[in-house]
């Protein structure tokens, strides 16, 4: 069995960055004072979920605009993955 990974899109990858951000808010300034360990655990997720999807959003952009990946070399490996899977 083949392992397959997708990576979220950057609109997903930006949403997930902007409702960590308000996460680690809300861990720091409520779920930590009223919580204690809790609040401590919640907010460290948040922030593990909040660099993750960082990273994604602004490594796609330092890719694309890096010109590591060019469209066309994309669109042909796009549809050289398409139709091995088929």
């Amino acid at each position: 069995m083949r392992k397959i990974r997708v990576k979220p899109s950057k609109g997903q990858s930006f949403l997930g960055l902007m409702i960590g951000i308000i996460f680690i808010v809300l861990g720091f300034t409520i779920v930590i004072p009223k919580a204690g360990l809790f609040g401590l655990l919640w907010t460290g997720f948040a922030l593990m979920i909040t660099i993750i999807n960082g990273y994604n959003v602004f490594k796609l952009n330092k890719l694309k605009s890096g010109g590591v990946i060019i469209e066309s070399e994309f669109q042909k490996q796009k549809e050289k993955i398409i139709n091995r899977d088929m």
